[in-house]
């Protein structure tokens, strides 16, 4: 194991960041909108499909209720959110604080 350049350290993570856009393609990052990132054009927010994954849905019972939504579709929002974890939190956070309010 040798010593990582500065050219080698840049193709690196060059390397890495195309991994990450592949790996997320077609997530819309929406940062001023409250429902957070969503999948594509669906209006399906990144953190519904990350609480899905969570109670134990597979990607088939997420396409049952979002049948707009494709198996790269779900995997990508999975994808998202492990990279963005603390982002996906704070969304999750903020939607179970306001919930109520949208009941009213």
């Amino acid at each position: 194991m040798g010593i990582t350049t500065g050219a080698q350290a840049g193709r690196n993570a060059g390397a890495i960041e195309s991994l990450e856009r592949e790996s997320t393609a077609g997530i819309r990052d929406t940062p001023d909108a409250r429902g957070g990132a969503c999948v594509g054009d669906s209006g399906v927010p990144v953190w519904v499909i990350v609480l899905m994954s969570e109670a134990g849905a597979g990607i088939g019972e997420m396409q049952a209720v979002y049948p707009q939504l494709t198996a790269a579709d779900c995997a990508a929002a999975l994808n998202y959110a492990l990279m963005r974890r603390a982002e996906i939190d704070a969304d999750i956070t903020w939607h179970k604080s306001n919930a109520h309010k949208d009941n009213t």
